[in-house]
């Protein structure tokens, strides 16, 4: 059994993905490249969407952990659509087809269900299980350094499936390459300086929240 950090996409968007991959494994003579871009885009929306604004929304409102969230994903978003539509460009279709590997890479069959996301280290998974299993026992504030170590760590793989994965296929110059680079090196920072404030502001109960969200995105199939 294996352990992943997954979640499910909109129906729509997950019916766009498969049919973008049908009509690459088809060969079909229309143009993908503009399909791909909206896809990816809007990828990125959902993976923030579930994530961060998801996490955002058990949150009481107008708390500080509110705040630090909100800040964040205002960051993420920004960076990442900005990043996405000067990455990706008019592209032949045997280009799309190298490059939609990252969405066939991503996809989890789990219970009957389509889901997006990876598989967590195998040897974090048993310190995952246990911190989370203290906090809803009311530990949370003894164990607060462990949880923030292993979320920077979530967050770090998150980077590189989420990141890394999609533009290793791209032919990128100079130009491009430079900007993936400050993108990434911008969203890395900003992910660890919001978790390292984020986590010691909070009580037992943010705490609590905090790891029912993080529990409820760890999926074994």
């Amino acid at each position: 059994m294996t352990t992943y950090f997954a979640f499910r996409l909109r129906d729509r968007l997950q019916q766009d993905i498969d049919t973008l991959l049908a009509n690459l494994d088809t060969r079909v003579s229309a143009p993908q490249h503009e399909a791909h871009t909206r896809i990816s885009v809007e990828l990125v929306d959902e993976i923030l969407r579930n994530t961060v604004e998801e996490l955002i929304s058990r949150f009481q409102s107008g708390t500080e952990g509110q705040g630090v969230l909100a800040t964040l994903l205002s960051l993420l978003k920004g960076t990442s659509h900005v990043l996405v539509r000067q990455l990706l460009g008019k592209s032949g279709n045997e280009d799309v087809a190298r490059m939609a590997q990252y969405l066939r890479s991503r996809r989890i069959n789990a219970g009957g269900q389509v889901l997006f996301g990876f598989a967590v280290e195998p040897g974090q998974v048993p310190a995952i299980q246990d911190v989370l299993a203290a906090v809803g026992r009311g530990e949370g504030e003894a164990r607060k350094a462990e949880l923030l170590r292993l979320l920077l760590s979530l967050s770090d793989q998150a980077l590189v499936h989420f990141f890394d994965d999609f533009t290793a296929p791209m032919q990128l110059g100079f130009i491009k390459r430079k900007a993936a680079d400050l993108g990434r090196a911008t969203i890395g920072k900003g992910v660890h300086a919001a978790m390292n404030r984020l986590v010691p502001g909070l009580n037992q109960a943010e705490l609590k929240v905090l790891a029912d969200f993080l529990g409820s995105l760890l999926v074994t199939a």
